[in-house]
């Protein structure tokens, strides 16, 4: 008898003592992303709010700061936003490009910055990580999984028709959706997406998504109105395609 307890005694240690390393090693690898992923990270702010934006290598080798083209509209009449870096430093930077085909912005880096590395498509609910400005509060980092890719239909109201890639319609004069809500057009823009159960909150758009490795395989753009958390993510190939030309 005293020997069985002993025994038990000894695998019960054992088993707390691996759940503390593996908690631990949990914190640590965590602790990495947001320190690696962190400070490439920027709280993008301008007029009427703002999002998160990070520094990215492209295929050039040279850096920008990529974000969401929804995110860049906070930008000022000379096309400017403010970066705010890690740091707490204030830097004014040029929205270079936007992107039609996704909801993606390219503005100019702050200089000293290395960028993040891409990476290819995932598996299946493999581990998701994101780290950005929720709130446009202090850097957070949240953690879940890749659930599917999700074709989306968003409705982007009082752009120009030339802005517009998808289907654009112009409402009549005497319309009551414009003379009560003021909404003269509406473009219906189809998105091709990635869902991940990583916790998403407004000011996390522009955040990156990165494997565990750290390197980046999409960008947040969008909560899902049908789930607690769900967030869509701008897939890699569309980022891909995006930096190809820079």
């Amino acid at each position: 008898m005293w020997k069985f307890l002993g025994q038990s005694l000894k695998w019960s240690i054992l088993a707390v003592s691996v759940l503390f390393i593996s908690l631990n090693a949990n914190r640590l690898h965590e602790s990495y992303l947001m320190d690696y992923i962190g400070n490439q990270v920027v709280m993008v702010r301008g007029e009427g709010g703002g999002g998160t934006g990070f520094h990215v290598e492209a295929p050039s080798g040279d850096v920008y700061i990529l974000s969401n083209r929804h995110v860049c509209e906070v930008k000022d009449s000379s096309g400017r936003v403010k970066i705010i870096t890690q740091d707490g430093k204030v830097h004014i930077k040029k929205v270079i490009k936007t992107y039609k085909k996704h909801d993606l912005c390219l503005i100019e880096p702050v200089r000293g910055y290395s960028g993040l590395e891409l990476t290819d498509h995932q598996s299946l609910h493999s581990k998701t990580y994101i780290v950005g400005h929720p709130g446009l509060r202090p850097l957070t980092l949240s953690s879940g999984h890749y659930l599917g890719d999700e074709t989306i239909t968003m409705q982007l109201i009082n752009i120009k028709k030339n802005d517009c890639y998808g289907i654009y319609e112009q409402l009549e004069e005497n319309s009551l959706t414009r003379l009560f809500f003021g909404i003269e057009s509406v473009c219906s823009v189809y998105y091709d997406t990635v869902m991940t159960d990583a916790p998403v909150y407004g000011g996390n758009s522009g955040s990156p998504m990165v494997d565990s490795l750290g390197n980046v395989w999409g960008v947040v753009f969008a909560k899902s109105m049908n789930a607690v958390h769900n967030g869509y993510i701008v897939p890699i190939d569309y980022v891909k395609d995006f930096l190809k030309k820079y």
